[in-house]
């Protein structure tokens, strides 16, 4: 839902509420000491719940879709955080990378995920191939979030997210060697 006149709608408040409230509850679906005592079986049950947890949550159409549910309505227009204007769609990718991160996934896991999401949704293009064929855009997002939940953890304010997103930068993916040639003409 775009602000008054169709100008980009600020969603700074509701964005670090969200990032905070699902951070918190992403922290409590980390495998815990107690499938640690149980064993490397327990262990890889554990994290098998909370990858599919996650995921669930993160789908397409699922809560955590932003672009799809909250901000849907702000695709034209985009959303203003802290005074700057974004794609509708960085809120998604950047709460992905933090909220995975305070879940116990490791940056490899969160990245290849996004990237196996693109691919399967047939949005991705062999230009991507350096970013784990995520589109560029969206992955710089997303490790923006790896870094404020590994440098903030759930201590984290408006100023915080403005920080780092101030740190963005776009990938441009170089000509990839003989052996991801191969990948890419495999995969397109």
């Amino acid at each position: 839902m775009s602000g008054p006149n169709g100008a980009p709608r600020d969603i700074t408040s509701w964005f670090v509420g969200q990032l905070l409230a699902n951070g918190k509850i992403a922290n409590g679906k980390r495998p815990g000491i107690g499938s640690a005592l149980i064993g490397l079986g327990g262990i890889l049950v554990d994290k098998g719940l909370t990858l599919r947890w996650f995921k669930n949550q993160v789908q397409n159409g699922g809560p955590w879709d932003f672009k799809n549910n909250a901000l849907k309505g702000d695709k034209t227009a985009g959303i203003l955080f802290a005074g700057t204007h974004y794609r509708y769609d960085m809120p998604g990718n950047f709460h992905y990378g933090y909220v995975g991160t305070m879940a116990g996934f490791s940056a490899s896991t969160l990245e290849s995920a996004a990237g196996y999401a693109q691919l399967k949704a047939g949005t991705s293009k062999p230009d991507y191939w350096c970013t784990s064929f995520d589109d560029p855009e969206d992955n710089a997002y997303v490790r923006l979030g790896i870094a404020l939940a590994d440098s903030k953890g759930l201590s984290i304010t408006a100023a915080d997210v403005d920080a780092v997103l101030k740190k963005f930068k776009h990938t441009t993916c170089g000509k990839p060697d003989r052996f991801m040639q191969v990948v890419i003409d495999q995969l397109f």
